[in-house]
């Protein structure tokens, strides 16, 4: 009887614990705490964990130092590209300059030889039989090569008449070189009479390869009040000593009906009167 009682308070004592979640004894409740450790892995407790900061979100995070980052990379840029536009610079300018250099010597080339300009003709290579030497350009506009014989230069920059040289040379040299420099050049001048503003004798340009008759009345102070502008005559000796006589109409020269006079040294310009 007595076991029968123990038994049912056991029982009891058994379902009073599984409801209440307790253990039967010290021992039982070690021996669960062991099993649950055993069973549960060592990855089972969470640890928090420091997220990194990534630097792609560094100008997200701290938008003042991205600035600061930001404006120091332009500067350091802009210098590259100064380089790179001082370097273009500087190679335009190598490969400029040349041709800069070039105008420059042929300034002088410009020079538009005349009678009586006094001039050295040389030629290379150097030979005994072909030679130019100093001399001044005659009546005629010509200048001599001994061999070759009169070239006509007058009225011819001095590059082109070095060309015009250098092209009758060829049947004597390979290669040749011609060389004009000028040492000294006559005053030529011009007359210009009747209904003018300042009638005068007057210098003509140096160097000019085109004269005309209009720039002559320009330079002169342009028509008086009583002129007639229909009525100019040109007077020119030629070589033979004639005198012969143009007739030219301003008006149909400004209106571009009719050619304009290239004046030479010496000529005689006469403006006529107007008869109302």
């Amino acid at each position: 009887m007595s076991g029968c009682r123990q038994i049912i308070l056991r029982s009891l004592l058994g379902l009073m614990i599984g409801l209440m979640g307790l253990p039967l004894s010290g021992h039982a409740v070690s021996a669960d705490q062991d099993s649950l450790e055993e069973d549960t892995p060592q990855t089972a407790q969470p640890r928090e964990e420091v997220p990194a900061k990534p630097r792609r979100q560094k100008a997200l995070l701290y938008p003042e130092e991205a600035n600061e980052a930001s404006q120091k990379t332009e500067a350091v840029a802009e210098p590259q590209e100064n380089a790179e536009q001082v370097t273009d610079e500087a190679i335009q300018t190598d490969k400029e300059a040349p041709f800069e250099t070039l105008d420059a010597q042929d300034e002088d080339k410009k020079y538009v030889l005349q009678k009586g300009d006094r001039v050295d003709v040389k030629v290379f290579p150097d030979d005994e039989y072909i030679r130019g030497g100093e001399q001044n350009v005659s009546e005629e506009g010509n200048v001599r090569i001994t061999t070759a014989g009169k070239v006509q230069v007058a009225g011819m920059t001095i590059l082109t008449a070095e060309a015009e040289i250098n092209k009758i040379l060829q049947d004597y040299f390979v290669d040749p070189e011609v060389s004009i420099e000028v040492l000294g050049s006559e005053e030529k001048s011009f007359v210009i009479l009747g209904e003018v503003q300042k009638p005068g004798t007057y210098p003509m340009p140096v160097g000019k390869f085109r004269f005309t008759l209009m720039e002559a009345i320009a330079i002169a102070g342009g028509f008086s009040e009583i002129a007639n502008i229909k009525r100019i005559t040109v007077t020119r000796k030629t070589p033979d000593g004639e005198n012969v006589r143009i007739s030219a109409n301003a008006e149909e020269i400004i209106q571009g009906n009719e050619e304009d006079v290239n004046l030479q040294p010496d000529d005689i310009v006469h403006v006529k009167e107007s008869f109302f």
